[in-house]
């Protein structure tokens, strides 16, 4: 590799380091929008790094093998005697067999020799991550602020409303999405759409629509298009790129336009340009009204669902089976330390928001009046008194991720006799159960503790098949399950319909059901303290919860879903 490369190589890696000063930044960024090749280049590197790095999360690393590590593999890979330029970086699905070798290889180290030199210690059950090192793990240049009518698939990844979305190549299937760069400049896009985060500051478009609108702080932002340059001199524009042709109009303000051996052209508030091919002009304004149309039609749709639901939820409060209420999108807002169950028991049943609660927007998208658990102290705490001759409970959550083995929905605290158990599995499934009888000495032999334990009593668990696959992580779903000892029936829902049904054996029959001191979103008292079993914090976020002294029948659960869905369904 000679010199001139070895430099080109050098800053690269700086820029995925994030070890650029200001100024290097700036001079990296102009190569980038200058030079194809030196972008290229970039991009290939940044998907080795990010190639590295979902490998590992795959296979499941230690912690040994950091960030920093994975970076230095791909840069020793990308500085290999086989590294050549000129066949365009051939090179890098061939490599990725060396890089999972390499990967094994280290983690095989770490493995056989785990504790070498720290003989007494056990593993962390969690590695931490400082405020420094998550921030260098950071891969993106934009984050998500809002979707309407985008078609994800299980076959592409999928992003929700705060995600971080990757530098390189993005495709929108579909749909409007509302994202914001780094630099301060928001960019609607509607899809079909392809395109190339290059930086905080430039944005490739490669096809599909968009509009940009640049504040003062994010003047300079750069869309690239049609191989032209469109510099923001503070102001909005839209650029439309399709398989025959390629254009630009200025909304307000002004740009810069920049092609290949011309001097800059200067595009003023209501002026058209064609960059490529056909004429587009009329389709680019056609498309922009359209565009906004589908942000303002979404805005109204969610509106609607959310006045159509609070009416519903109104109707909820007076049914006399209902034990505890809690309708947090309607009764929260941000900063309270608690609030009031609605319904019978309105003033009477209290919720207490412990530990990091944070709230996120709710399944309307129309303020942040949902709950969510993503820290391990956070947790809702609540007392329900009295008994019950059955129970059913029905909840609105976002599940975005099953980080846990168990991932708590509704927990009594101390899981005594007639006391639910409502949580779902990290394969997907969810689980219900009451406590039997909690005098009852039951042992087995655990294999993840390696040791034979005590449970709780006995019990049974009532399971679902695994329905929480890729394309439900991060969509808000309605759950409810019912048990039911007068036909002795436990049923299971997901979105109003049945996803399982289980028949109450005689000697797991619990006629007096009872709750007293639980959580929502957590567990209260785990009966085992190692880490995997008793930590239960839901990734996600709950922005309803009903608890009824009766079994609803599937008629009543299928309604109740109707009746308080967002506009998506």
């Amino acid at each position: 590799m000679n010199k001139q490369n070895r430099q080109f190589d050098d800053r690269i890696w700086q820029a995925i380091d994030q070890r650029l000063s200001a100024e290097q930044w700036e001079q990296f960024q102009d190569e980038l929008v200058n030079n194809l090749q030196f972008r290229d280049a970039y991009l290939k590197a940044l998907r080795l790094t990010q190639a590295l790095t979902e490998l590992a999360n795959t296979i499941g690393t230690s912690s040994e093998l950091d960030s920093t590590k994975l970076a230095d593999v791909a840069r020793e890979i990308h500085r290999s005697p086989t590294h050549n330029t000129s066949r365009r970086y051939s090179w890098v699905p061939a490599c990725l067999a060396a890089v999972a070798a390499i990967v094994l290889l280290w983690l095989a180290g770490s493995w056989l020799l785990p504790w070498s030199g720290r003989a007494g210690t056990e593993p962390a059950p969690f590695a931490s991550t400082s405020p420094a090192e998550q921030e260098t793990m950071l891969s993106g240049h934009a984050v998500l602020n809002r979707s309407v009518n985008v078609p994800w698939s299980e076959a592409d990844a999928i992003y929700f409303p705060g995600d971080v979305l990757p530098g390189g190549e993005f495709h929108l299937p579909g749909g409007v999405i509302e994202l914001d760069m780094f630099c301060g400049a928001r960019v609607t896009v509607e899809g079909p759409a392809t395109l190339v985060f290059l930086s905080d500051w430039v944005l490739e478009v490669r096809q599909g629509r968009l509009k940009a609108t640049v504040p003062p702080v994010a003047r300079g932002f750069t869309v690239q298009a049609a191989d032209r340059r469109i510099v923001d001199l503070g102001t909005e524009f839209a650029v439309l790129v399709e398989p025959d042709g390629a254009s630009v109009s200025v909304l307000d303000g002004e740009v810069e336009l920049h092609s290949v051996g011309d001097p800059p052209r200067l595009l003023r508030q209501g002026d058209r340009w064609n960059l490529a091919g056909a004429n587009t002009d009329d389709e680019l304004v056609q498309s922009i009204e359209e565009l906004e149309a589908a942000l303002a039609d979404g805005t109204r749709q969610a509106l609607a669902r959310e006045a159509a639901w609070e009416a519903a939820s109104r109707t909820v409060e007076e049914d006399p089976r209902l034990i505890a209420y809690f309708p947090i999108a309607r009764v929260y807002r941000d900063g309270q330390h608690g609030f009031s169950a609605a319904g019978p028991a309105a003033g009477s049943i209290e919720a207490l928001l412990v530990g990091p609660v944070r709230s996120d927007w709710n399944r309307f998208g129309t303020q942040r009046t949902a709950l969510e658990f993503q820290r391990l102290g956070a947790r809702i705490r609540t007392h329900i008194p009295g008994e019950f001759s059955a129970l059913t409970l029905a909840c609105w959550a976002r599940i975005d991720g099953l980080n846990n083995r168990y991932n708590a929905l509704f927990m009594a605290d101390g899981y005594e006799n007639g006391e639910p158990h409502w949580q779902v599995r990290d394969d997907g499934r969810l689980m219900f159960s009451v406590m039997v009888d909690d005098s009852q000495k039951i042992e087995f032999f655990n294999e993840r503790d390696q040791r034979v334990v005590r449970d709780a009593g006995l019990h049974r668990v009532y399971f679902t098949e695994p329905i929480l696959d890729v394309s439900l992580q991060g969509k808000w779903l309605h759950l409810a399950a019912s048990y039911d000892p007068t036909n002795r029936i436990v049923r299971q829902f997901v979105n109003g319909k049945i996803v399982s049904e289980h028949t109450i054996e005689p000697k797991f029959l619990v006629r007096q059901l009872r709750i007293g001191n639980a959580e929502i979103g957590n567990w209260g008292q785990p009966f085992r303290k190692t880490s995997w079993f008793a930590i239960r914090n839901l990734h996600g976020a709950i922005d309803e919860l009903a608890i009824y002294g009766a079994a609803l029948s599937p008629e009543e659960i299928a309604a109740i879903f109707e009746a308080s869905k967002p506009a998506a369904y």
